[in-house]
């Protein structure tokens, strides 16, 4: 079984008090346990920052007593020596940094990778200490030694976005048999490259991790734990009434993901799919809670969740009209290659080509798009609006039933909209809107979508239920409207 939990499940005292209690109860059923560890709630943005200041030349001293601190503050509540345990690595991390900033350049990929894998590292180190000394027999397993990254995509892909294989390997197996113990503690987030290099599975890439391990190494099941029960039909943070959701299929549950449901990292779901192995989402404060379960068998139709995904740019090309132009998407699409970047949503017309790209997805997103403009310059005018977000509705053939009907598009006429999307497969439609109207827009769509369905063995009960705190129609972050920057050809 392997059991991963989040940043804000491995951030207490309280919390590894959960975790043991998660871990007692499958070890009752004869289970060998692999805990996969996120970094402490908050360590991978101070990380992220402390690049930015190596980045910028600003002095990192007082990043790194912060996370020295996090970490001494974490072990303190679990009476654990935070210097015999964590000495090594953060002595280590203190001299790259300070190496790094020596050298007086920007923090290239493999860098950047390699630094903030020191979150993992070291909130494994910490729970692995404290479990042996409340279960026995447990071990530490450094994720690099089982689990490797693929030779694919571009640079700064494959060091900071990149994927596993979805396969049982044998080698890894046999190293976590080796160790003889019935609980082994290893790290999400991070793998191993093809020339035994750092890569990162992106950010949210600890579910990826656990769901490539599980593949690995032949688990039975996979558990993601978090601070919430698992999947709602929308954010329970922004809508009230928002519903658990206890089943979905696993094409559902990597659609809801890619668009914005948080709780699931979307590459969790390929390697589960591949190996046949069900994935449970649970919460680790009230473990009793069923939560989401995601399997392979077929489930009901229709709408089942509206998401929103934040952190997007707009990117609109122009050229002349003519009559069916060849080649048009294919000028545009190597300079968005060459640039590593993703075209995610796509409208497009002979003579005007619409397209998102998810900043957050793809850490050197933002600072590539400028470069991107000056590029596309040379084939079109190519416009990038900022601060735009995606609102979808998502759930099996939900696409074919709305886009069909006038009630479907009267649904989506609310606020004026970029661009609409149908997924192919008929799992969502979507549309780009000013960042400011999305949370309306989600509220909106829930009330009348979601809401009148009772399906209650898919439709679970509220957030305010599962005792939760009231949802307020309030975005995380601020919402703002959009801006423009458009170069001339």
């Amino acid at each position: 079984m392997v059991l991963k939990f989040g940043g804000t499940s491995v951030a207490t005292a309280e919390r590894w008090g959960s975790i043991e209690k998660i871990i007692r109860s499958q070890r009752a059923t004869g289970m060998r346990v692999l805990v996969v560890c996120s970094a402490l709630a908050g360590v991978t943005n101070r990380l992220e920052a402390l690049v930015a200041d190596i980045d910028r030349g600003a002095p990192a001293d007082a990043a790194l007593g912060t996370l020295a601190e996090t970490h001494a503050a974490l072990a303190g509540a679990l009476g654990v020596d935070v210097d015999r345990v964590l000495g090594t690595e953060l002595a280590a991390l203190k001299r790259r940094v300070a190496e790094l900033a020596a050298r007086g350049r920007s923090v290239t990929p493999p860098e950047r990778a390699l630094l903030m894998a020191y979150g993992e590292l070291m909130s494994s180190r910490l729970g692995a200490e404290w479990l042996e000394r409340r279960l026995g027999d447990v071990a530490w397993l450094d994720a690099r030694e089982v689990l490797r990254g693929l030779d694919k995509g571009e640079r700064a892909e494959r060091y900071l976005s990149a994927r596993c294989a979805a396969t049982f390997d044998a080698d890894a197996r046999r190293r976590l048999d080796a160790l003889g113990v019935p609980v082994v503690v290893t790290q999400g987030f991070i793998a191993r490259g093809p020339e035994g290099e750092t890569v990162l599975l992106g950010r949210g890439g600890s579910d990826a991790a656990a769901a490539y391990l599980g593949a690995a190494v032949g688990a039975s099941a996979v558990e993601l734990w978090s601070d919430v029960p698992g999947m709602f039909t929308a954010d329970p943070r922004a809508v009230a009434g928002a519903r658990l959701l206890q089943r979905v299929s696993y094409d559902e549950a990597e659609t809801f993901g890619a668009l914005g449901a948080k709780v699931l990292h979307p590459r969790a779901v390929e390697p589960a799919r591949a190996a046949g192995i069900p994935i449970r989402l649970g919460w680790t404060a009230q473990p009793d809670v069923v939560g989401t379960r995601i399997l392979g068998s077929r489930q009901p139709r229709g709408a089942k969740a509206v998401v929103s995904r934040r952190q997007l740019a707009l990117v609109t090309m122009w050229r002349r009209s003519s009559w069916q132009p060849v080649g048009f998407m294919a000028d545009v699409a190597s300079r968005f290659h060459a640039r590593g970047l993703s075209m995610d949503l796509i409208a497009s017309s002979p003579s005007e080509i619409r397209v998102t790209v998810d900043l957050a997805a793809f850490p050197s997103a933002a600072s590539e798009l400028d470069a991107l403009l000056g590029e596309l310059s040379q084939v079109c005018r190519p416009r990038v609006t900022q601060r735009v977000a995606c609102v979808s509705v998502a759930g099996a053939g939900v696409a074919h039933a709305l886009g069909r009907t006038a009630r479907g598009a009267a649904l989506f006429s609310e606020v004026p909209t970029y661009l609409v999307s149908h997924a192919p497969s008929g799992g969502h439609i979507s549309v780009i809107v000013d960042d400011c109207e999305a949370p309306s827009l989600v509220a909106s769509l829930h009330d009348k979508l979601i809401a009148p369905r009772r399906d209650e063995a898919t439709f679970g009960p509220s957030w305010s239920a599962l005792g939760g705190t009231v949802a307020m129609r309030v975005p995380s972050g601020p919402a703002t409207a959009s801006s423009q920057v458009e170069v001339q050809p």
